[in-house]
């Protein structure tokens, strides 16, 4: 089920050792990581510095857990921040938001919350 949401369970599962249960454990804090918030108020405030950290904080929780399509976003994303790029990093944040938000709907959907 949460493949169709862009989430790789198998290999997030390996990644963990093929702990299931810690993996649920972690993939469940996704949609409550503070750092989606930190990256959409510091692109409205056109502060790159800090919307790279966030954004490059995302990818690597994302990979880790294998939320591939929002860690696939997340690569040009990171890039233009890191380059100081805000507004190339807004234009790229409109796809990155649709990913993050369609990843987290499956995780709350999968988990009942």
């Amino acid at each position: 089920m949460l493949e169709q949401y862009g989430i790789n369970v198998a290999t997030g599962t390996a990644r963990f050792s093929g702990n299931t249960a810690l993996y649920h454990k972690y993939l469940k804090r996704f949609p409550e990581d503070e750092n989606f918030n930190k990256l959409t108020a510091a692109l409205e405030t056109s502060d790159a510095e800090a919307a790279y950290h966030a954004a490059h904080t995302i990818k690597g929780v994302a990979g880790n857990l294998s939320v591939d399509s929002v860690f696939e976003a997340s690569l040009p994303l990171n890039e233009a921040l890191k380059a100081g790029d805000i507004a190339r990093g807004r234009e790229l944040y409109i796809e990155f938001k649709a990913l993050y938000d369609r990843a987290c709907e499956g995780i709350k959907k999968f988990f009942g919350m």
